[in-house]
């Protein structure tokens, strides 16, 4: 639980065990694929889990369920900008580069409602409304709102 703590405020992906204690964060699976065997060394913060072994890791994918404080996360519902005019003119959505969810919602200042962080691209994009407009409804991505 920790690692995984750890590896996620580093807006990581994945977390690896090694050795019942050693923590490793990373941003692909790795290249060596799966083991047969060798993960079989009990954490050394719980017994009744595996922490890996000597020289292997067991390899867990981050689930960001609600990462930041102040946001939840939430299923899309879209923003048809078309048939809405906006007096004054207000800019719908607008994009910053970041490295992970966390640089994302501190992005997200007094006049963004929501985000969507995309990790593939390392782009946050900051939302006006808690919707999302359809010409970026296609972004790979996990959503935020304001809780």
């Amino acid at each position: 639980e920790f690692c995984s703590n750890a590896c996620s405020l580093g807006g990581f992906a994945y977390f690896g065990l090694q050795y019942s204690s050693e923590c490793f964060c990373g941003a692909s699976y790795g290249s060596y694929g799966a083991a047969s065997s060798g993960c079989d060394m009990l954490c050394s913060g719980s017994s009744k889990q595996y922490c890996g072994g000597a020289l292997r890791n067991s390899v867990f994918a981050i689930q960001y369920q609600a990462p930041c404080l102040g946001y939840r996360q939430s299923p899309r519902a879209y923003l048809e900008t078309s048939t809405i005019n906006f007096r004054p003119s207000r800019q719908t959505y607008w994009t910053a580069n970041v490295n992970n969810v966390i640089q994302c919602s501190f992005s997200c200042n007094s006049s963004c409602q929501a985000f969507i962080y995309s990790q593939l691209k390392s782009v946050c994009y900051l939302l006006s409304f808690a919707l999302v407009p359809r010409e970026i409804g296609t972004i790979d991505g996990v959503f935020l709102i304001r809780k």
